[in-house]
């Protein structure tokens, strides 16, 4: 394809970055400097120091300066970056992404930010086709050029809000390490970063090789562990003027142990051990939320925990007129997150009949005394346990080349290159919503007195395992095991390029050289995602009482997969 995703290569005086142009410097040394070449972001075409679009950039220096942790954290500092995600986002996308940092230009969005490494592309850490900047060597990084206006007319529909290319130090002859370690003044979510870094020449300086290594890790920061996570929201006002209230904590219409509150019934909960107590509805009340009370929060982990290793090498030699050169990178990143809780309320309220065998007798002569044979029970489930997100990326990428100096103002250069990432996600603890109904509706055998789940009598669910759902602390861990799994995704990512370009001056005008680009590149990009045999299985009611047909694992959940974890092995 002509005008693929690619940098133009402009020669200009010594190590001088376009910001720098202007500064005063004497004539002499001026004159002795050498020239370079460094990649300017927008174009194809050698224009000099000018370029069609307006390119900002940022040194290493003074990233660093900005923030001496993450490049990508000093990066997202800049207004035009809000909206991008970091890699410990306190939100579910935090596991989505896997501990990733996706920039996002003027809050377009993600998948329309063209990110570059060197003027190429890498391979994608998500579904949306965006790459993870936090793989990028950055103990090699030179400058960050961003450009913000016109980007897709040269790299395409996926530049629409811009580009941003990291420019690597491929010149860079030394050895270096650098090393940090923090802690938070409330002396958790630690942080670490050892980078090493080195370059050397060799063969009389026709060659050079590169090697740049990084291992980081941050703690994850638990839900309660700032009192200002404490569930404030904009809450319906019970004495209006004004409508809207900032109040805490914002809690869900529902309770550890259980909560009756719509029917006859209404405003029942039960305790631990089964007893049953008024249930305080708290202020602020709207269709599900309320304020304080006996309701309960969903809570999420402030932040994720990450750890992450990077190793990127790079080698060229330079035969004369044609340079060749070679790089890869390898990585890792781990991470954990806990989520909610898996909870049942409002529409996904079980389902509760007045012949349940962990009833008492209390409540099934008050459901007679209403004339009721079932109700609703909103149950937070807090005794089952978080679920939690763990997800490990692997990206490896390769790429081979040449820049080929054809004489006069004519170069030729091209590249290969074949990448992959894969992401296993993996939230545990996620209920199966046709075992969690089943288990819910548990009934006496009539044959053997013992307690068991009704669908089993009419040959449905085999090995289900009756819950006892009222009060916190009730269900037993065999009917929690029975009624919780995995939800999986594998996802693999896969990347392969070919490009070639031709650039040169064929003739001169009065007004200076006229400079032609072409190009052709092949790109080919495959994703493919795998789940577990639950997810991919659509459920009917089949035997069950109080459930909704069809039961669509995914639907219901709204995860990408399900597997049990009532045996020791996944499906």
């Amino acid at each position: 394809m002509v005008g693929a995703a690619s940098a133009q290569e402009t020669d200009i005086a010594g190590e001088v970055t376009a910001e720098q142009i202007g500064t005063s410097t004497d004539d002499g040394e001026n004159a002795s400097r050498e020239l370079d070449k460094v990649i300017v972001t927008g174009s194809r075409l050698r224009s000099g120091l000018e370029t069609p679009v307006p390119v900002t950039m940022r040194s290493a220096e003074q990233l660093q300066a900005a923030s001496p942790g993450l490049l990508s954290e000093a990066l997202l500092q800049l207004p035009v970056f809000k909206g991008s995600s970091r890699a410990s986002n306190g939100t579910q996308s935090s596991a989505r992404d896997n501990g990733a940092t996706f920039l996002n230009l003027r809050g377009i969005g993600k998948e329309r930010t063209l990110v570059l490494l060197d003027g190429r592309r890498f391979v994608s850490s998500s579904e949306g086709g965006v790459p993870d900047v936090n793989l990028f060597p950055e103990g090699l990084v030179k400058r960050v050029e961003i450009v913000t206006g016109g980007a897709s007319a040269a790299y395409g529909s996926d530049a629409v809000s811009g580009v941003v290319n990291y420019i690597l130090d491929t010149d860079y002859t030394g050895l270096k390490f650098e090393g940090e370690g923090g802690i938070s003044g409330e002396d958790d979510s630690g942080l670490y970063k050892a980078t090493l870094t080195g370059g050397q020449e060799f063969a009389n300086g026709s060659g050079h090789i590169l090697f740049s290594l990084e291992a980081f890790n941050q703690d994850g920061t638990n839900w309660d562990a700032r009192d200002w996570n404490a569930g404030w929201a904009l809450a319906a006002n019970d004495s209006p003027p004004p409508s809207r209230v900032i109040a805490a904590p914002y809690n869900l219409q529902m309770s550890n142990g259980g909560a009756i509150l719509s029917g006859p019934l209404a405003g029942t909960m039960f305790l631990p051990g089964g007893a049953t107590a008024p249930y305080d509805p708290g202020t602020n009340r709207s269709s599900i939320y309320q304020v304080g009370g006996d309701g309960n929060r969903l809570p999420y982990d402030i932040s994720a925990g990450v750890e992450r290793k990077v190793a990127f090498a790079r080698g060229e030699y330079n035969t004369g007129g044609v340079t060749l050169y070679a790089e890869g990178t390898v990585a890792e990143v781990v991470t954990g997150y806990d989520l909610q809780y898996p909870n049942y309320f409002g529409g996904t309220s079980y389902t509760i009949f007045n012949d349940n065998a962990f009833l008492s007798d209390a409540v099934k002569a008050d459901m007679a005394t209403a004339g009721i044979e079932s109700f609703r029970l909103s149950r937070a489930n807090q005794d089952w346990g978080f679920m939690i997100s763990e997800n490990t990326s692997q990206t490896w990428r390769v790429m081979g080349g040449f820049d080929w100096d054809l004489g006069g103002d004519w170069e030729l250069g091209g590249y290969a290159m074949g990448a992959e990432n894969n992401l296993v996600a993996r939230t545990n603890g996620n209920a199966i919503t046709r075992n969690a109904i089943a288990a819910a509706d548990a009934v006496l055998d009539p044959v053997t007195g013992e307690i068991v789940c009704r669908s089993t009598l009419a040959g449905f669910d085999p090995g289900c395992v009756p819950m006892n759902l009222f009060g916190e602390g009730s269900p037993s861990q065999a009917s929690i095991d029975y009624t919780t799994g995995a939800a999986v995704k594998d996802l693999t990512l896969e990347q392969q390029i070919v490009s070639l370009t031709l650039r040169g001056s064929p003739f001169t005008l009065p007004a200076g050289d006229v400079n032609i680009a072409t190009g052709i590149e092949y790109r080919k990009e495959t994703a493919t995602q795998t789940g577990d045999p639950i997810s991919a299985r659509i459920d009917t009611d089949d035997g069950l009482r109080g459930g909704n047909q069809p039961i669509d694992e995914r639907r219901a959940w709204r995860l990408p997969a399900v597997e049990s974890s009532a045996t020791a092995g996944d499906l």
